[in-house]
């Protein structure tokens, strides 16, 4: 499979992580095999849920999960593109003063 790298975003804009912190334990599961079923892969996924409690779900392989991926990549550069935006324009979306979570927000 093709891979545009634009899936791979957060491993270029962030640094490495340092060797001396702990880590847990993250399996990586195929969205592909399971929807396939596939029965070491249910087994992964089953341990994971039970003994981990989280597992990283590789998405490729799938039309859902290419469609989520691009998804993603589109709400990235949207996300770009708001912080690109002059402070007044932005401030048009401040909806702070009705307590909501939504629209945008300065740091204080």
């Amino acid at each position: 499979m093709e891979d545009s790298g634009k899936n791979d975003r957060l491993s270029t804009i962030n640094p490495p992580f340092p060797s001396d912190v702990p880590t847990a334990p993250l399996l990586r599961l195929s969205l592909e095999k399971l929807l396939n079923n596939d029965t070491e892969e249910s087994t992964r996924f089953y341990q994971a849920c039970k003994n981990l409690g989280f597992f990283y779900l590789d998405l490729r392989g799938t039309s859902i999960g290419e469609s989520i991926l691009k998804d993603a990549d589109r709400l990235f550069d949207v996300g770009e593109k708001l912080f690109e935006l002059d402070l007044e324009e932005k401030e048009k979306y401040d909806f702070s003063a009705q307590h909501s979570y939504y629209g945008y927000g300065a740091c204080n």
